[in-house]
């Protein structure tokens, strides 16, 4: 039950490494650990992920430039609900998402301290998440539920204006529209344990990833020195009927 809304807090640590092959291309690996905690009115699920990455990309003629990414991920999830004050545990369940992608930006405009750049971008995704069984709980509404699996599109298009505040602060702006295709909305089958033989099966569907979206970005970079950057963004985005905001705060170290 989210209609009396949710929070999620997210703790991450990145990390990564670029080699320029030449002046304009460049081959990337990146990974990352993250904490999630999600809290609505009746369940409550903690996650553990870590994740890999591979890039390349390169600058081509006409202020065009453009990018391939490949990424793996993997997650375990603790998860509790709550019905008529009767906590219901699940066992420890895994998830998976793999995503392939290209990114391809073109400068409209640009002088000595300023550029302004279309992008469109494109990402697809395979999303698996394992079975999980509430047996050990004891209760009538304890669930036990399938596996699922999602394929999933994004075409991401908008607009980017970057200035050069000053010798070290970079100041991005984004605006975007994000649409997604495929399998917007998660199905598992699932079995009631307390209830009678015959009357256990049922199908479980998640809220879709609604289609169309659109959000602004504001991006800070501040250069310490050379090999340290500060960086701090905020992103809102909305859809039919979700709002998301978020901040951003970060430190980029190149050794």
């Amino acid at each position: 039950d989210t209609e009396s809304g949710y929070r999620q807090t997210i703790a991450s640590g990145d990390f990564g490494f670029d080699h320029w092959v030449s002046p304009d291309a460049f081959l990337g690996f990146a990974g990352s650990f993250s904490h999630a905690n999600y809290d609505a009115t009746y369940s409550d699920i903690k996650t553990n992920g870590a994740s890999v990455s591979v890039s390349g990309g390169a600058a081509l003629e006409f202020g065009l430039e453009s990018s391939v990414f490949a990424a793996f991920g993997y997650n375990r999830h603790r998860q509790e609900r709550l019905v008529d004050s009767v906590k219901y545990r699940a066992d420890t369940f895994n998830s998976r998402n793999w995503s392939l992608g290209i990114d391809n930006s073109l400068v409209i405009i640009e002088d000595d301290n300023s550029s302004t750049r279309l992008f469109a971008n494109y990402d697809y995704q395979n999303i698996g998440v394992d079975g999980w069984n509430e047996a050990v709980s004891q209760g009538p509404m304890a669930l036990a539920m399938g596996r699922q699996n999602l394929d999933l599109h994004r075409l991401w298009l908008g607009l980017g204006y970057d200035l050069n505040y000053s010798e070290s602060t970079l100041i991005s702006l984004q605006g975007y529209y994000a649409g997604y295709f495929g399998d917007r909305q998660g199905m598992a089958a699932g079995q009631l344990l307390g209830a009678p033989i015959g009357q256990r099966d049922f199908v479980n569907s998640s809220d879709p990833v609604a289609r169309d979206h659109v959000g602004a970005s504001v991006l800070l970079d501040y250069s310490i020195n050379q090999n340290i950057t500060l960086n701090a963004g905020y992103t809102f985005q909305m859809a039919r009927k979700t709002r998301a905001m978020r901040g951003d705060l970060g430190l980029r170290v190149i050794f």
